[in-house]
């Protein structure tokens, strides 16, 4: 009887470790400051927050004669893309870059 016992609170420890530890947000590698690898003069930005399953999209994009700040949000789909409330309405993360609109960016 007391073998059962342990053996179902082990059991059960083992089910909540793992519900724990599906938990993890997705999308979180976006999270961070991002600049557009190429070679303008003036490249474009991105600052991604994460806040209450929402992620805050900053984006400072340079237009003729100054930068402009774009404030936009997104959700996470998978680890590897963000829907945003934009035109372009996507956000592809691979191999540790970010392809958005075009462009590529890096962590920075």
């Amino acid at each position: 009887m007391q073998y059962q016992k342990a053996g179902l609170l082990g059991m059960l420890l083992l089910s909540v470790a793992l519900v724990l530890a599906g938990c993890k947000d997705k999308g979180e590698a976006f999270v961070g400051h991002w600049v557009e690898a190429s070679d303008n003069k003036y490249p474009s930005e991105l600052t991604v927050n994460y806040e209450d399953g929402i992620f805050h999209v900053d984006r400072k994009a340079f237009n003729s004669y100054e930068y402009k700040l774009i404030k936009l949000e997104g959700k996470s789909v998978s680890d590897t893309v963000l829907m945003i409330n934009d035109e372009a309405g996507s956000m592809r993360l691979e191999n540790g870059k970010i392809y958005y609109r075009n462009s590529e960016f890096v962590k920075n």
